[in-house]
């Protein structure tokens, strides 16, 4: 990379002082972000199209954006972010959940596990030299989301610096995200970019043999069915709960605390049960779940989906933060309100690669600035139609990535 980073804040990232009330607070909060923006986001594709975000990299990025706000910006962006502490809070356990989250990173597996979780946030600003950006924002940044700036040349060389900032995200991404932020999207007018890469690799704890993997039937949300590569196997040790409406297992991945849950509804009602989803039925659901065994069929599948996260929040309501005339930047530079300093552009990306070995996923978020004990009971699932899944963290309850699969025949590599 030809970049130079520079850290332009002194500070060091700082162990957090948040309770743990505030914790389960900020999570509850981006639980709700997460539903919201699920059904926001779903609304943009196609009906019959798989789905897939990272909530809290979208989250993130606009929680590195709002002490760079004042007045009515800073209320729509905790408005429409769900960001209901008071500032200071906030961002205390804002750094608290991510340093939890790295310590997933720490688990040492056993000789008989797979490889050792990855889960891997990474928070940084793309900035001009010596342009009047307010210390005290970039210090935040650095105190509690460990954001470093990286100095490019937004006024000269614009398009270097997008493809810069693309190539950074593929290689935080391994390879899964190539091209977050599409042409035009960097210009001379912009004067800050902030990104946010949330990177997740993890192994099944117990995982499935390929050589059970047999082509079988899924219907898909249109009604048209395909052969896909079906997953089946014993799952000795699995959570599962069946609810009104729906049955759910959840898989452990090697490590402590990493899970996807799969949300399987009544056949032939997927389409009423996704509409009518919300956090706290999500969050009923998950903590129904008990210790199980049982059979499981699943297809593998892999596929990515991107959002235009403006028009999004737009559409919702929320427009003082993207209007040059009317956004409020000061907090973030000197010169935000001489120059109309306002979100030219929010762009969101996630992949998923799901196999019998385990997942992989990847989502990036990038925010332009510019001017202008043993079971007695066993299921038996079959994942053959529409299903939901939510990798989360089972610890904290935050939930990492969220998503849908409509069509696995869509979702074959």
């Amino acid at each position: 990379m030809n970049a130079i980073q520079q850290l332009k804040a002194e500070t060091e990232r700082e162990a957090s002082d948040a309770t743990e009330g505030e914790l389960a607070q900020l999570v509850e909060d981006h639980t709700a972000f997460a539903l919201w923006m699920y059904h926001a986001g779903r609304a943009t594709v196609e009906a019959e199209e798989n789905f897939l975000f990272s909530p809290i990299s979208i989250s993130t990025a606009f929680a590195m954006l709002w002490p760079g706000a004042e007045g009515e910006t800073a209320a729509e962006i905790a408005e429409m972010l769900g960001f209901a502490m008071p500032a200071d809070r906030f961002h205390a356990a804002g750094n608290r959940l991510l340093a939890e989250l790295a310590a997933r990173n720490d688990y040492t597996p056993g000789e008989d596990e797979g490889d050792a979780p990855i889960l891997e946030i990474h928070n940084d600003l793309w900035g001009l030299d010596d342009y009047p950006y307010v210390p005290a924002f970039l210090d935040l940044l650095a105190r509690h989301y460990g954001a470093g700036m990286w100095i490019v040349d937004f006024v000269t060389a614009w398009e270097e610096a997008r493809e810069e900032i693309n190539a950074y995200i593929e290689w935080r991404t391994r390879g899964l995200i190539p091209e977050l932020l599409p042409e035009d999207s960097i210009t001379d007018l912009t004067r800050l970019v902030l990104t946010n890469v949330v990177y997740f690799k993890g192994a099944w704890r117990f995982p499935f043999d390929p050589d059970a993997t047999r082509d079988a039937p899924f219907t898909a949300l249109d009604g048209s069915v395909s052969d896909v590569p079906m997953m089946s196997g014993y799952v000795d040790v699995a959570h599962h709960a069946a609810v009104d409406g729906a049955e759910i297992v959840e898989l452990d991945y090697v490590g402590e605390g990493l899970s996807m849950a799969l949300i399987l509804p009544d056949e032939g009602t997927f389409a009423a049960f996704e509409e009518s989803l919300d956090a706290a039925g999500l969050t009923a659901m998950l903590g129904a779940l008990a210790p199980m065994e049982g059979q499981l069929a699943m297809p593998r599948f892999a596929f990515d989906a991107e959002l235009d996260l403006v028009p999004i929040f737009e559409e919702a309501g929320y427009e003082v933060p993207f209007d040059g005339g009317r956004a409020d930047f000061s907090g973030l530079s000197e010169t935000a309100l001489a120059e109309g300093l306002h979100v030219t552009g929010a762009f969101h990306q996630a992949r998923i690669i799901l196999d019998e070995e385990g997942t992989e996923a990847a989502a990036a978020t990038a925010i332009v600035v510019g001017a202008e004990s043993a079971p007695v009971n066993v299921f038996d699932v079959r994942l053959d139609r529409p299903f939901l899944f939510v990798l989360r963290d089972r610890p904290t309850g935050t939930i990492l990535f969220l998503g849908r699969v409509v069509d696995a025949a869509a979702a074959q590599e």
